[in-house]
């Protein structure tokens, strides 16, 4: 998955030496947006939460669709390069679809997991009846009150903290990702057009 997520970031390189620093910057105040949603805006975000996989899953449709006409759309069924401009043309509709293919390969398992994610979201817990039992409970105070408690505490904090905001954050990754995905097959689309119009 790491080798996925990094050829998907190497292609939104730029000619500008620190290109690296833009993407940084808009992950983490992705991050940051995401927490701060997951803190402030926890009980509405539940709500959301259907809409947002209602989203994923028609998004991902579209991928699928676009990555297996992209075969077609690249460079097949176009007349052969008779000058120098024409092969230039077609290496840059190579390297479009190799992006648009790095860009697939990465926004598909984002949005599958991002959906199995958010079905985390919507858990809610409850402690089994056995475990509310008063003899049950005396016995875990006496084995140890704190560890329990921090248990309890950290597994609460958990999915009400930790898990909206990792749902927020791969959403709004996989919005991102679509976004750019989007603007290659349409620069795929123009070059193709160009290049017959030539």
């Amino acid at each position: 998955m790491i080798k996925i997520v990094t050829n998907a970031y190497n292609t939104y390189t730029a000619t500008e030496p620190r290109w690296w620093m833009a993407y940084g910057i808009r992950l983490a105040f992705t991050l940051m947006v995401s927490f701060f949603l997951s803190i402030f805006a926890r009980e509405s975000l539940k709500d959301v939460y259907s809409v947002m996989a209602t989203c994923l899953t028609v998004l991902t449709g579209f991928t699928f669709t676009a990555y297996f006409s992209n075969s077609s759309l690249a460079g097949a069924d176009l007349p052969k390069a008779t000058s120098e401009d024409d092969r230039v043309r077609l290496q840059r509709l190579g390297a479009l679809a190799i992006n648009f293919e790095a860009r697939s390969k990465y926004f598909i398992p984002l949005a599958i997991l991002s959906i199995a994610i958010l079905g985390l979201g919507v858990v809610k817990l409850k402690w089994p009846q056995a475990l509310q039992d008063a003899s049950f409970i005396e016995a875990l105070q006496s084995w140890s009150e704190h560890r329990i408690s921090w248990t309890v505490d950290a597994f609460t904090l958990f999915f009400t903290g930790i898990v909206p905001a990792v749902i927020i954050f791969m959403f709004l990754e996989c919005l991102y990702t679509f976004y750019r995905m989007a603007e290659t097959i349409i620069a795929i689309v123009e070059r193709r057009r160009e290049y017959l119009q030539r």
